[in-house]
């Protein structure tokens, strides 16, 4: 696993790469957690490098494994 930082939402923000056998994921559970407990969101939970690069900015390029 790999903490990744940068900026989403023009705040300051870390997330995760997790390799799962050989296959790169990424992980944001904070902006996967629920507006007033209604409901699991599962938007940002192993999703590929392009789906966060419409909300995330990463600080530095980042030579990791390609998430699915």
């Amino acid at each position: 696993a790999y903490v990744v930082s940068g900026t989403a939402g023009g705040v300051e923000h870390a997330w995760v790469l997790l390799i799962i056998d050989g296959t790169a994921y990424y992980i944001d559970p904070t902006w996967d957690d629920p507006d007033e407990g209604s409901l699991i969101y599962r938007d940002f939970l192993m999703v590929s490098q392009e789906k966060l690069d419409q909300t995330h900015d990463w600080d530095i390029e980042l030579f990791l494994p390609d998430a699915v």
